[in-house]
């Protein structure tokens, strides 16, 4: 029987650690920086592996006896919802209340046993009142920032309760500053976290982001709360030769051949973007099972690209969509730079491309090659689909 091709290639979640390819190294200095005690700091556009490569940071921490707390800000509705998932995560390290949280995530908090009620006030006298945020689904007694710092300070009494060291992983920390308030003023809200960060003993924070003008300014602007709070880790590339490697290896799991200039041109339509090359591979996987093939070849990639294309084209159009609803020009702008063009041109004012490019830029669309000087999309295939979709 042969093997999932979305389990050989996954696309919408992180890579286990045992399928990673390439950024071994990243692994390795990320786990020493952290197991320090040295807050970190890890930028990159969404679906391009720094959450798998962190995932990966997380488990090797475990493995050295470390306690991890997870929160996803782009998935959590507000500091409360925030503040629970922490709160419920650091709680869950402690054996007395890891069976009452499991009970708390089934049937809710007031619906808990009297056993395990006990459990928890018993806690409350050792740890404090944080310890009931695990069991809520919002503050009742306290503002959602307030909250959210409590849980914090939790992380860091369950790491002395333990005499372990905790690490704080929170993925798109950049949604604490959006404009939509969503955690409170993004000023104090920014100025309370890393307040309550700094001087805790035991706890240690890994936070991403995938805008990265937003997380270049909170934490590079003498102005914001998080100026300098920790050092920023920039993921390396993935090489065409991990690429080629890696790949050959997944593809070798279901007993197919995958090399020469089949695999050197579909590693080359991935254009360095992991999610975009695994979801080529995972389209070229599905080309072979249809035609029994065992051997990767020049026409299972060109049906490839043309299905990973079908793939995201409802995507693209929802993103095209709010490209439309940007700044005046964005659209313009966007069109130029999918053309490998300058994105600034005549009857397009300096300020307003530079409005555009932000936008962009704020949706984690764009990013600047250091090595070119030139703007160009994360994604290679929205790139393609503006350039062969939209009209100029």
């Amino acid at each position: 029987m042969s093997v999932v091709s979305r389990d050989l290639f996954p696309t919408d979640d992180p890579l286990p650690t045992a399928q990673m390819i390439g950024r071994r190294e990243d692994v390795d200095t990320l786990r020493a920086a952290i197991g320090a005690g040295l807050h970190r700091i890890v930028i990159g556009p969404r679906r391009t592996g720094k959450t798998s490569v962190c995932r990966a940071v997380l488990e090797r921490l475990a493995d050295d006896d470390a306690l991890i707390v997870s929160v996803n800000l782009f998935y959590q509705a507000d500091a409360s919802a925030a503040a629970r998932e922490i709160a419920a995560g650091a709680a869950a390290h402690l054996p007395a209340l890891a069976k009452a949280v499991r009970a708390a995530g089934r049937v809710g908090r007031a619906a808990l046993s009297p056993a395990n009620t006990r459990v928890v006030l018993s806690a409350k006298d050792q740890l404090g009142d944080a310890v009931e945020l695990a069991f809520e689904s919002a503050a009742a007694q306290t503002s959602p920032p307030d909250a959210l710092m409590q849980a914090i300070d939790l992380c860091s009494r369950v790491a002395q309760a333990r005499e372990q060291r905790l690490v704080l992983f929170v993925d798109e920390f950049q949604e604490l500053a959006r404009d939509r308030f969503s955690y409170g003023d993004p000023d104090t809200i920014t100025k309370q976290f890393r307040a309550h960060l700094e001087g805790q003993r035991g706890l240690t924070a890994l936070l991403t982001g995938s805008a990265r003008h937003m997380m270049r300014e909170l934490f590079t602007d003498r102005r914001r709360g998080m100026y300098r709070f920790s050092g920023f880790h920039e993921l390396s590339a993935i090489t065409d030769e991990d690429w080629r490697d890696g790949l050959a290896a997944a593809f070798a799991r279901d007993k197919r051949d995958a090399t020469g200039d089949a695999l050197v041109r579909l590693v080359e339509l991935g254009a360095e973007h992991p999610r975009t090359t695994m979801l080529l591979a995972q389209h070229a996987h599905l080309a072979m099972l249809g035609d029994g093939s065992r051997k990767l070849a020049l026409e299972h990639v060109a049906v490839a690209h043309a299905g990973a294309l079908a793939h995201d084209r409802p995507g693209h159009e929802e993103t095209l969509a709010r490209i439309r609803v940007m700044p005046r020009h964005t659209l313009r702008v966007a069109l130029r730079i999918a053309h490998n063009e300058p994105p600034y041109a005549k009857g397009i004012d300096a300020k307003a491309a530079q409005r555009a490019i932000d936008s962009l830029q704020d949706e984690g669309l764009l990013e600047h090659s250091s090595a070119s000087g030139s703007w160009r999309f994360v994604e290679p295939l929205l790139a393609e689909f503006l350039r062969t979709r939209v009209a100029r």
